[in-house]
């Protein structure tokens, strides 16, 4: 069986469409763009008078949402639904930024990938540290490739490249509204909707560095309660008075999971990241 593979592209980066083409046709995989839906077109008024649209809550700095990030997540389920109106089994969705390993194709295999049962397995991924994969335990090789496949012990980020069946699509879209987190971070999560989640380690997708991301560029809508607004000021400061506090907290940030991560791998604690 061939996976259908759809190609998530906004109509306007044509160089990112023609990126994407010349790999994918080099490895032989066919596939369809999927035009994006444009955050860029959504104006302030339109997030914050929305009730599709909710606040990210995110310690001190909660804020809306970016438009792009808004774009990602519409660009996404758009997707979703279509599996669901022609009932389509399962769907290969890349983002149009990524480079592939000439093992991808192979990977594209449902004969392959149903040594285990899956709902949604991550081609490419990364922890909250961008340089790092995201951790998982319970490795099982994918013969005769050097790729495994394994269960997360962490949310994995980003969105780029994975494959998922109707029935987690089901659930993604039937829960999606207020969209109040970024599509990974709800992707990531998938365990709370008890989608069974696995991960290729290594990864065999990863996004082009030489492409900035479409998602940084729009200002941000911030939804701060004026006192947690003061509070922070302060903190800044503080930041700029000891320059080794900020480098601390970076390495608390960084390092903040370590232990409990340990012990979902060993299997002292419940991993919670790959609803088996």
């Amino acid at each position: 069986m061939e996976i259908p593979v759809f190609v998530i592209n906004l109509k306007r980066s044509v160089e990112r469409r023609e990126h994407t083409t010349r790999q994918l046709n080099e490895l032989g995989i066919s596939f369809q763009i999927e035009e994006a839906f444009d955050g860029a077109e959504l104006s302030d008024k339109n997030i914050s008078d929305n009730p599709d649209f909710g606040i990210f809550k995110c310690g001190w700095n909660s804020r809306y949402l970016r438009k792009e990030e808004i774009g990602c997540t519409l660009s996404h389920i758009k997707i979703y639904q279509k599996m669901i109106n022609e009932n389509i089994e399962m769907a290969c969705i890349l983002e149009d930024d990524n480079d592939y390993l000439k093992n991808f194709k192979d990977l594209l295999n449902p004969g392959i990938l149903n040594i285990v049962d899956w709902d949604l397995i991550y081609f490419g991924h990364h922890s909250g540290y961008l340089t790092k994969e995201a951790q998982s335990r319970k490795k099982t090789q994918l013969i005769p490739y050097n790729f495994f496949i394994s269960e997360p012990i962490e949310v994995p980020h980003g969105s780029y490249a994975y494959i998922i069946n109707q029935k987690a699509a089901r659930k993604l879209v039937s829960c999606i509204y207020p969209i109040k987190v970024p599509f990974d971070l709800y992707l990531g999560n998938g365990q709370t909707k008890e989608i069974r989640t696995f991960l290729i380690s290594p990864p065999c997708v990863s996004p082009n560095p030489l492409f900035l991301s479409t998602i940084t560029t729009d200002r941000l809508i911030l939804y701060l309660n004026p006192f947690w607004k003061a509070i922070w000021g302060q903190l800044r400061k503080v930041y700029v008075w000891i320059p080794s506090l900020r480098r601390f907290t970076i390495w608390i940030y960084v390092n903040r999971n370590f232990i409990i991560r340990y012990l979902r791998k060993t299997g002292l604690v419940k991993n919670r990241y790959a609803k088996m």
